[in-house]
């Protein structure tokens, strides 16, 4: 379920204007006015009413800012904190309470393809909640336990399944309603997926933006180094080269492909996959993704003997950057907000971004990627580049021939597939050796912070792919 094009521009135009705002003479008094004029641009494409557009404009500055968008705090109370701030802040998804639409409930419904069939199937519910009125199938609401055997055995798909998006999206049932019958995230439960704030057809869930933090250490003079995860090399369909070139042009002091620590992070792990399989174990799963991390910290410990205890190329890209110059700023710029929450517990990580974030600032600073000059890069493997890619991890550590491998692959964290992760853990086994598991389908050029379509990245990771060394020959 795509959310609404007008909430998609509108959230690109807020990032737009707090980071224009932020270049101008007085960011605290810019940022305050941006809920009035962006109403008056966003009326036309909406059916919200002013006062609801501009709660919608204010939860998500408040956001951008990175403060908490139910704390009833002003937009220039907001921005005069965002100024002062020396510390991030947890957690990094959040419901604005205001601009939750209180989604029905799930319940099953009988449509109008109700046929009235004679043979009746959906009276299998074995709790007689089915009866028939003037020829067609009713609910019985008080009978009814929500099972879906009704809905499994219509032939017609005439009873469907309705609930939340935020909550039916979840794969690990975070997001509840509250007495008020406002979606509520539980911070115990939910592993930063960004799922919910993707699908939310009114923009309720927001995400708190670090951009005003990297804004504030390259206006500081100090050493900002932007880390380009492989997925962001397939959201603009130009070179590497011109890439690292329009990202100088933003005001980082460098830029290095997070390509480089996937290329530590295949050789780390292919030696340890070998060693734990000479030692009797039967698999290992590998990730490069906090939310898979954070699912089985909080929903299925009794897989961690099996998680990898490499580091992930995020990691090793900030240490490669620190070692070459230990008071550097890292930016991890990538497609998730998972990769946020990571970064909040590395200290070789200062602050991470998403290519939304990116594009707002190449807007901002009228800088076109595709009219840049080629910037001189290194030359990480395919390998690595790869990681972007469902199978990329897997497939990395393959070649390197360390033992066989046999991959499994998880494309994406669901319900399912936790299921599938608890009973890999209960059993000890699974088809393969080598367990690769991605949160978001397709990998990681479909995360919830990207600005292309998976099929438009897939193409240009697969192209860069082919015209980069072996990890082999390196």
């Amino acid at each position: 379920m795509p959310r609404l094009d007008y909430t998609i521009d509108l959230e690109q135009k807020t990032l737009y204007a707090v980071i224009q705002a932020f270049f101008s003479d007085n960011f605290v008094s810019s940022t305050s006015k941006i809920p009035d004029t962006l109403a008056s641009e966003a009326l036309a494409g909406t059916r919200l009413s002013v006062s609801d557009l501009k709660q919608l404009i204010s939860a998500r500055v408040v956001a951008v800012l990175s403060e908490d968008v139910n704390s009833g705090l002003s937009l220039q109370e907001a921005a005069e904190k965002a100024l002062a701030r020396t510390q991030l802040e947890e957690p990094v998804l959040k419901v604005a309470s205001v601009l939750c639409h209180h989604c029905p409930d799930r319940q099953y419904i009988v449509t109008d393809m109700c046929q009235g069939c004679l043979a009746r199937p959906c009276t299998t519910c074995p709790f007689g909640a089915i009866e028939f009125i003037n020829g067609k199938s009713h609910i019985n609401r008080d009978k009814c336990k929500k099972c879906g055997i009704c809905a499994k055995s219509c032939p017609y798909h005439a009873i469907i399944q309705t609930e939340p998006p935020c909550i039916g999206v979840c794969p690990v049932e975070a997001i509840a309603k509250n007495e008020s019958d406002t979606a509520t995230i539980n911070p115990e439960k939910c592993i930063e997926c960004g799922q919910c704030a993707k699908i939310c057809p009114f923009g309720a869930i927001q995400t708190r933006s670090q951009i005003i933090d990297v804004l504030k250490a390259i206006r500081s003079g100090k050493q900002v180094v932007a880390m380009l995860a492989p997925s962001i090399l397939g959201q603009y369909g130009v070179s590497v080269g011109q890439l690292f070139s329009a990202v100088k042009e933003l005001g980082f002091s460098d830029v290095i492909e997070v390509a480089e620590g996937a290329d530590v992070t295949t050789r780390n792990e292919a030696n340890e996959l070998a060693e734990r399989l000479k030692k009797g174990d039967s698999f290992m799963t590998t990730s490069c993704c906090s939310a898979y991390f954070e699912a089985v910290k909080k929903h299925i410990p009794e897989l961690k003997p099996f998680v990898s205890n490499t580091k992930t190329p995020m990691h090793y890209t900030a240490e490669i950057v620190k070692k070459r110059d230990a008071s550097a700023i890292t930016v991890f710029i990538g497609p998730c907000m998972a990769k946020r929450e990571e970064g909040l517990h590395d200290d070789l990580v200062d602050f991470v971004l998403n290519a939304k974030e990116l594009t707002a600032l190449f807007d901002v600073k009228k800088v076109t990627p595709a009219n840049c000059v080629e910037s001189e890069t290194s030359k990480p493997s395919k390998q690595g580049r790869g990681f972007a890619l469902i199978g990329g991890v897997a497939g990395a550590v393959q070649s390197l021939h360390t033992c066989e491998v046999c991959p499994v692959r998880i494309d994406g964290l669901t319900r399912d597939t936790i299921k599938q992760l608890k009973q890999y853990a209960k059993t000890g086994k699974a088809e393969g050796c080598l367990v690769e598991v991605m949160a978001c389908c397709g990998g990681c050029i479909a995360g919830p912070g990207v600005v292309a379509s998976v099929k438009q990245a897939t193409k240009e990771i697969q192209k860069l792919v082919t015209e980069s060394p072996d990890l082999n020959d390196i």
